[in-house]
């Protein structure tokens, strides 16, 4: 017996941060015991806002600038057959490195859930009763990486040179045994840090 699920959305995250510092994080007086303003980074600027006006006052960052984004955000699979493997293509996404960096870029999922089904992600891409698997690939390549939910993740890409893109594709492995036709949902996300 089969299933089908209606649709699978991916969200993606990817950070953009002066190297050891978060994009923005509250400024806490602790007389007053609330946030009084925030600081923050856009490109190679780091600004203040302390009075929660947005008129903020700006500095040029003198550090190193790690920034990568990934397009498109999201993805919808459509209706997923047991047993079935669905691939974006190796080049539905674009990984941009417009940092002052090389960047090296590593990838992680999580269980995808739906209003009356959860599908447990394997960490070695074999599917099984509601476990799915996922594996990413390069532009040019094959899906060899496996995306996994536990440590240590795997590298997407490494030495993402400054001012390089990288096409990469999603290879959604599904489970053989899909309990319930439901819409299901996850995150994959991409963690960037300096090289």
């Amino acid at each position: 017996m089969w299933r089908n699920v209606v649709a699978i959305v991916l969200g993606f995250f990817v950070a953009s941060l002066i190297v050891g510092m978060p994009s923005v994080m509250a400024v806490y007086d602790k007389v007053s015991q609330r946030n009084v303003g925030y600081i923050g980074v856009s490109n190679t600027t780091v600004f203040l806002d302390m009075d929660g006006t947005g008129a903020s006052i700006q500095y040029v960052a003198s550090g190193t600038l790690l920034s990568v984004t990934n397009s498109p955000g999201s993805y919808g699979y459509g209706t997923i057959n047991e047993t079935s493997t669905s691939n974006t293509g190796l080049t539905h996404f674009t990984l941009e490195n417009d940092g002052t960096v090389p960047a090296h870029v590593t990838v992680h999922g999580d269980d995808w859930t739906g209003a009356s089904t959860t599908w447990t992600l394997s960490d070695t891409a074999t599917p099984g009763d509601s476990v799915h698997g996922l594996k990413t690939g390069l532009e040019g390549g094959s899906y060899s990486v496996i995306v996994k939910k536990t440590a240590p993740y795997n590298t997407l890409k490494s030495d993402l040179a400054v001012g390089g893109n990288q096409g990469w594709g999603l290879q959604l492995l599904a489970p053989t045994i899909i309990p319930s036709a439901a819409e299901v949902s996850g995150t994959i996300t991409l963690t960037a840090v300096a090289v």
